[in-house]
């Protein structure tokens, strides 16, 4: 069922760069996001862009497949960030980049629908995401002094299947009514796959983008030291977030 829509999810799933600024503002991997309109409207994470300092700073690239040219998509702007739900939208002008080479043939960037509906425990899911970069730095010296920053990055593509465990992340004492702004995910999600998508496997519309996983900590007898243990479950925000700004800009049927 997966590959019924994988094609889809993979193109529409962009690397997302931020400068790193202790580094002349090479722009490194940090995270993953998606398109969900024709238009260029992107959604990532929160936290993998509140790093820049200029959003038009913030740089997509495409690495799903190997030895394909890859596309670098820039010069965003930013429409709204939310820390509480730690999502961003942005926004991006296909025209600017319809003369690269991976735009040729095409008229507009490849997207992901969006299902807002609430999806009930043990639905299928799946993401692709690039979990684990890693950026490697050296400095090259050259006649008069001059030296600059070179970067090499090292990508890993991955899909990973998964169920929808819980539509809420915890159950206090005080419960608000109506949807939970986050899904509970059976996987855990490496640094990296934050902004990513979460895709039903039934029909490859996306309802919410991966923001953190759930560290599970073990309380140990005579005091209150814990162990931390690698994470059991990945926590989603829902894009039912997002549906406000979503109906503005038209984007829902």
């Amino acid at each position: 069922m997966i590959r019924n829509s994988l094609n889809r999810t993979t193109d529409a799933t962009f690397l997302v760069r931020v400068p790193d600024q202790s580094k002349d503002g090479l722009p490194i991997p940090f995270g993953t996001g998606f398109f969900v309109s024709k238009d260029g409207h992107f959604v990532t994470a929160g936290h993998v862009v509140a790093g820049a300092n200029d959003p038009s700073d913030i740089q997509l690239t495409h690495h799903a497949r190997p030895m394909e040219i890859s596309p670098i998509v820039r010069n965003p702007q930013l429409l709204a960030a939310s820390s509480e739900v730690d999502l961003a939208l942005l926004k991006f002008d296909f025209a600017a980049h319809a003369n690269q080479e991976w735009a040729k043939g095409r008229d507009c960037f490849p997207f992901l629908e969006v299902d807002l509906d609430e999806h009930e425990e043990g639905t299928p899911v799946y993401s692709f995401g690039y979990p684990l970069p890693e950026t490697r730095h050296q400095d090259q010296e050259y006649e008069g002094g001059t030296v600059l920053h070179i970067a090499t990055d090292f990508i890993c593509p991955r899909v990973t299947s998964a169920i929808v465990s819980s539509r809420w992340d915890v159950l206090g004492p005080i419960q608000t009514p109506g949807p939970s702004p986050f899904y509970v995910l059976d996987k855990a999600f490496n640094y990296g796959n934050s902004g990513g998508p979460i895709v039903l496997e039934e029909s490859g519309k996306v309802i919410a983008a991966v923001v953190r996983f759930q560290t599970v900590k073990i309380p140990q007898p005579g005091g209150d030291l814990r162990i931390t243990i690698p994470s059991l479950y990945g926590v989603a925000s829902s894009l039912k977030n997002l549906e406000t700004g979503f109906r503005k800009l038209g984007l829902l049927t």
